[in-house]
């Protein structure tokens, strides 16, 4: 398999079948389109697949390879800036097969009880043309040639080889929408879930919350999302809230980078004192050096550490003094009783503090949180009652803060009333996908599909 499937590893639409259509004359292009597409229907003809009651052919699966090929492809060069192995072309090859399979067969269990209304019918012809219009527009602005007719026949065959022709698309979204509706009347079969199955639920929540909120961030992500149904809460968090104060760019952007300066200096001065350390361990080496060498260095970079340190009080004030006239006006509101909800909505410039979940919930946060800058976990831990607030603002790289102490957060189970509305919705709607699931893969199974890799990777490597 990987001799003969090495030769495709690139991009789709650079394919060189063998094929002499690639720089044809003006006045032959359309002959030799033609037969070059005729000898694609050839190869194309392979069975790759068959099933009880039909079969499939390469040319039935092309396009949904190569659409799968082309965004593999640059997932691979973009966020990994490598190429796909043989074994990933085949394995896309696979997939791309047992997944027409599984559509054609439920298509087909949709045919017997159901059907596409006009209206349907004509969303599939129009995003078939759409998509038809969009790709071949795209083709035909790279194709090679000397002339407009050159390149269209030129592009009619690319369209060929990767499977994306009128028909082909067309074929696609109708089976799609045939797919898609046949599912959604399995989700509409079940409409509930019983007292049993939510109580099932729940423990699995509970349980699954307990094992992966070990070390805090899990948890505080998820308190931030939308969608997580959190059932249980773990050990010494508290909720806040803050009014987020933006100093001028240029002064976070200062405040920001010399942070970041201090810490790389007091990482520099930790190496340096796990090396003297190392002085004393029993595998030390004769190319260490010496105390008096490490020390002397040890020196220089707390000098260092302490340039850095000033450098961020003076970056801090800096950003204190740029929104000094709002914490003036927020603190005596606050003194004389107003309301930290009523000041956020009229100060703050935090979106978390305007949109839920966390405009109600606040944040989570606990004294060995990671996802919170230092100094306003260090300083929202540090209030000591429900409803006490910030004496003084708190700088970090979002800006400047004044933190109210919200509430405490009982860890354990959270009880199931608590989150009984949400784990109901979630519930029903994972076992509605499960009958979806289960339904089809019943009916694939029953068929018994039969898949011929090979055979697609001869048609599309251009083997006889």
């Amino acid at each position: 398999m990987n001799a003969r499937i090495a030769k495709v590893l690139g991009l789709v639409l650079a394919l060189a079948l063998v094929l002499s259509g690639c720089n044809l004359i003006e006045v032959d292009a359309d002959m030799q389109a033609d037969e070059d597409i005729a000898k694609l229907d050839k190869l194309f003809s392979k069975v790759v697949a068959t099933y009880d009651g039909g079969e499939v052919t390469a040319d039935e699966v092309m396009g949904e390879f190569s659409s799968a090929y082309n965004q593999t492809y640059y997932m691979y060069q973009y966020y990994f800036g490598q190429t796909m192995t043989a074994d990933d072309v085949h394995g896309l090859m696979e997939d791309a097969i047992n997944e027409h399979v599984r559509s054609e067969i439920a298509a087909a269990h949709f045919d017997e009880t159901m059907e596409l209304t006009e209206e349907e019918l004509n969303e599939v012809e129009r995003l078939a043309q759409e998509e038809y219009d969009e790709i071949n527009d795209s083709v035909l602005s790279s194709a090679e040639g000397d002339s407009d007719k050159a390149k269209a026949a030129n592009a009619r065959v690319l369209l060929k080889q990767n499977g994306m022709t009128y028909d082909s698309l067309y074929d696609y979204q109708l089976r799609t929408a045939k797919v898609e509706k046949l599912e959604q009347s399995l989700r509409d079969a079940v409409t509930e879930v019983s007292d049993e199955e939510l109580q099932a639920a729940y423990e699995a929540q509970v349980s699954e919350n307990e094992d992966s909120y070990t070390d805090g961030s899990s948890f505080e992500s998820d308190m931030t999302g939308e969608s997580a149904i959190v059932c249980w809460m773990p050990e010494g968090y508290r909720t806040v809230k803050h009014i987020l104060l933006m100093p001028e760019d240029e002064l976070k952007t200062a405040y920001t980078d010399a942070v970041s300066a201090l810490e790389d200096a007091q990482s520099d001065l930790d190496d340096l004192q796990a090396e003297l350390d190392a002085l004393n361990d029993d595998d030390a080496t004769e190319e260490q050096r010496s105390a008096e060498e490490i020390e002397a260095d040890i020196a220089a970079a707390e000098e260092t550490v302490a340039a850095a340190q000033s450098t961020v009080e003076a970056a801090e004030r800096a950003c204190l003094n740029n929104v000094k006239d709002k914490t003036t006006e927020i603190y005596a509101r606050l003194e004389a009783g107003e309301d930290f909800a009523d000041l956020i909505a009229e100060y703050g410039e935090d979106p978390g503090m305007q949109n839920e979940p966390t405009a109600s919930r606040g944040y989570y946060v606990s004294a060995a949180s990671v996802n919170w800058e230092v100094n306003f976990r260090d300083a929202a831990m540090s209030l000591e009652n429900v409803g006490d607030y910030t004496l003084e603002p708190v700088v970090s790289g979002s800006g400047v803060h004044i933190i109210r102490y919200e509430s405490d957060v009982t860890a354990g189970p959270v009880a199931l009333d608590e989150v009984r509305d949400a784990l109901y919705e979630q519930t029903l709607t994972e076992k509605q996908e499960a009958n979806v699931t289960d339904t089809i893969d019943a009916w694939v199974e029953a068929a018994n599909p039969v898949v011929d890799v090979e055979a697609f990777e001869a048609a599309y490597t251009g083997e006889e």
